[in-house]
């Protein structure tokens, strides 16, 4: 058995021309289409993190606290001769009247 190395037969080569001037501007290519892609990909990526990153964390720098209670509020209850108790609210006896609580304390038993 004798091994010899032989050329492989070469193909003639069908070159395309490729457009020159302002119409080689106009084609598409593949690796235009991969940009786009890529760039639509980035997109869509930038505004996942817009909505669920930035958004909320802007709504908590923007969102206003309420004023806390004013101090004069416990000192005109006293001057008035209401009950004078934190938050400025009439104490347990407005609790038993009511059939409700809204103090959020509990409803006494009769």
């Amino acid at each position: 058995m004798e091994v010899v190395n032989l050329r492989f037969a070469e193909v003639p080569a069908n070159v395309i021309p490729e457009p020159t001037g302002w119409l080689s501007s106009l084609t598409v290519t593949k690796d235009d289409v991969m940009h786009w892609i890529e760039l639509g990909v980035m997109l869509l990526l930038a505004l996942v993190v817009l909505l669920l990153v930035v958004r909320p964390l802007i709504r908590r720098i923007l969102e206003t606290e309420p004023p806390p209670p004013a101090k004069d509020t416990n000192i005109a209850a006293a001057i008035a001769g209401g009950d004078v108790q934190a938050g400025g609210d009439r104490g347990r006896r407005d609790c038993a009247r009511n059939q409700g609580c809204c103090c959020g304390r509990p409803r006494p038993r009769r």
